[in-house]
């Protein structure tokens, strides 16, 4: 599967938001190129670099984030850095050519390929594919589903099926 790409064909490249609804760009469209969340940036779909104390798409999210929240309600791809990232779709992470990153003090993913670095990471799932690893680095890793590749490191390292044991100190996977 190759990286995935929003598919927008928004003549949207800027917004600015206070509070969604009071930004630039209507919630139900899609932005493509550099939002400004002040307080709380909301669009159905958003590529590019973002930056923003909460920035929340309802579909799909790929590029750069920057922002104490960073929510997307569908798939995720790119970097996120920020105290909590969640994804409730894919978090492909997978974006320019490179393996992608959730870098905060708490990450959530649906389904993870890429890394997830912070005190506490969740995955649904997390898997390797041909070309992709999947790989959470913090105190404590949880992933309900390891059976098709993943490796935790860390402090305490949960796995509900396919790591090495259920529950694993400083290093878990499949490998």
């Amino acid at each position: 599967m190759a990286p995935f790409r929003v598919a927008t064909r928004s003549d949207h490249h800027f917004q600015l938001a206070f509070f969604a609804p009071l930004q630039t760009v209507p919630v139900h469209e899609e932005v493509s190129g550099f939002r400004l969340n002040l307080l709380f940036g909301s669009n159905r779909a958003f590529e590019g670099l973002d930056v923003g104390v909460v920035n929340h798409v309802t579909e799909q999210h790929s590029g750069l984030g920057f922002g104490l929240v960073n929510i997307s309600q569908g798939d995720a791809g790119g970097w996120r850095f920020g105290l909590a990232n969640f994804a409730a779709g894919e978090a492909n992470m997978m974006h320019f050519g490179a393996d992608g990153l959730q870098v905060g003090v708490f990450n959530s993913a649906r389904h993870l390929t890429g890394y997830q670095v912070g005190f506490v990471n969740h995955a649904h799932r997390s898997g390797f594919t041909s070309s992709r690893r999947a790989m959470q680095l913090g105190l404590l890793n949880l992933a309900g589903d390891l059976s098709t590749g993943g490796i935790q490191v860390g402090l305490l390292n949960f796995a509900g099926t396919g790591g090495m044991l259920p529950v694993m100190p400083v290093i878990n996977g499949t490998f």
